[in-house]
């Protein structure tokens, strides 16, 4: 279930009501997320007071309604989003009072407006929303005929931070780092599943003694043994004891 999203229009003095005849400030004036369905319930009226919209009464036995959210007037384009006729006042979708139902007679239509599209997504590209779209409802006295009304107000369309659900890059992926012990005797080791994405580019060793009173000994990088599952380190000596360790950072 969407979210549903009822909108009060003054068509007298042009502004946002709430559902307390309050006039409302731009911070509250309504939008549409991309990808978003929502259910528009759009309430026509002439006052504070919330008085419905009666003038239309002459035309909604034949009128034809659609909708759309632009954010120029370009009519050699495609509008960002759409409602046509067939998709308005529907039983049940009428959630502003308990009948259900919008009656146009009295101002009232009740649409879902579909936000998963193509020109909503070109249109927003980078950034965050676009502030200059509008919506706008127009009343033909016929399909195709006459416009008889058209009443347009502002409809912010806003963006997704995550539209597709991509998971990220983790930094597993990215690099690796740890710490292994160096058997007694050998003069190099292998650094093995690390489990990257692409081979190592970078590495770097350092090698650790069980006490001050051991032999230091250093390890250098084998670059052509990179890989994404790790590289070769050898030496400058063969450990002289047990405890030595190698610690390594790679990343790629």
């Amino acid at each position: 279930m969407g979210r549903t999203l009822t909108i009060y229009w003054d068509v007298k003095d042009n502004v946002f009501r709430d559902s307390g005849g309050v006039q409302l400030r731009s911070a509250d004036f309504p939008f549409i997320n991309f990808k978003e369905n929502p259910l528009i319930n759009l309430q026509l009226v002439t006052d504070s007071l919330l008085t419905e919209l009666t003038d239309l009464n002459d035309l909604v036995s034949t009128a034809e309604f659609r909708v759309a959210v632009d954010d120029d007037f370009d009519d050699s384009s495609t509008v960002l989003c759409r409602a046509t006729h067939s998709m308005f006042n529907k039983t049940g979708e009428w959630e502003v009072e308990s009948t259900g139902t919008a009656d146009e007679a009295l101002g009232q239509f009740s649409f879902y407006l579909n936000a998963n599209t193509t020109e909503l997504d070109d249109a927003l590209g980078s950034n965050a929303r676009i502030n200059n779209s509008k919506m706008e409802l127009i009343i033909e006295d016929t399909p195709g005929g006459v416009v008889c009304a058209v009443y347009r107000f502002p409809f912010r369309c806003r963006n997704l931070i995550d539209p597709t659900g991509t998971s990220p890059t983790t930094i597993a992926d990215t690099y690796a780092k740890g710490t292994i012990s160096i058997p007694n005797g050998v003069n190099s080791v292998s650094v093995t599943g690390l489990g990257l994405s692409v081979p190592v580019d970078v590495a770097l060793v350092s090698v650790g003694k069980p006490s001050a009173l051991d032999s230091n000994i250093f390890g250098t990088v084998v670059e052509d043994s990179k890989d994404t599952d790790g590289f070769d380190v050898e030496f400058s000596a063969n450990m002289p004891a047990a405890g030595y360790i190698l610690n390594y950072l790679a990343w790629t």
